[in-house]
């Protein structure tokens, strides 16, 4: 059974400073017909969130759409945020069955979590100081899956951040 919840019950589960209660997230605004959220890792990149909740408030009735986090790099402008891909997603999507919440938010291996070790992973290239992206290695072979970081302006930069399989 497909969980349908509001826009509402979508942000309670989002996380929180741990002393002050502060949300540790903003709405960016509906992106792909659907609101979208910015978990702030550090003052260069956060974790996007697409909620599967549309317009109305409320999240689709079918499992036609689920909820996709990943890395990007922002900077808050006047007139909203901007934000670019830092590489792989961590999964497809989450899908929206019960205890969505502990997979994508509460778990120590869930989609947030791994995301936030990430980018604390890999950090800023020493080179340029911009962020390194984090991508998932698809070529078939002993190392298909391990995760490596590299930056997206300069050569040899490559690192792995994951252990060989």
């Amino acid at each position: 059974m497909i969980d349908t919840f509001t826009r509402q019950e979508f942000e309670s589960a989002l996380p929180v400073h741990k002393v002050t209660g502060e949300p540790l997230w903003l709405h960016v605004g509906i992106a792909y017909g659907e609101h979208q959220y910015l978990i702030k890792i550090d003052e260069k990149v956060g974790i996007l969130v697409n909620s599967s909740i549309g317009p109305s408030g409320v999240s689709a009735a079918s499992g036609e759409n689920s909820i996709r986090a990943w890395l990007v790099a922002y900077t808050q402008k006047l007139n909203g945020v901007v934000t670019r891909p830092l590489g792989s997603k961590v999964n497809r999507w989450t899908t929206r069955l019960p205890g969505w919440q502990d997979r994508l938010i509460y778990n120590d291996n869930s989609v947030v979590r791994t995301l936030w070790r990430w980018r604390k992973k890999a950090g800023d290239c020493a080179k340029c100081g911009d962020p390194k992206g984090v991508f998932r290695t698809k070529k078939p072979g002993p190392n298909k899956g391990r995760i490596f970081t590299k930056c997206l302006k300069c050569d040899g930069t490559f690192e792995w951040i994951t252990e060989e399989k």
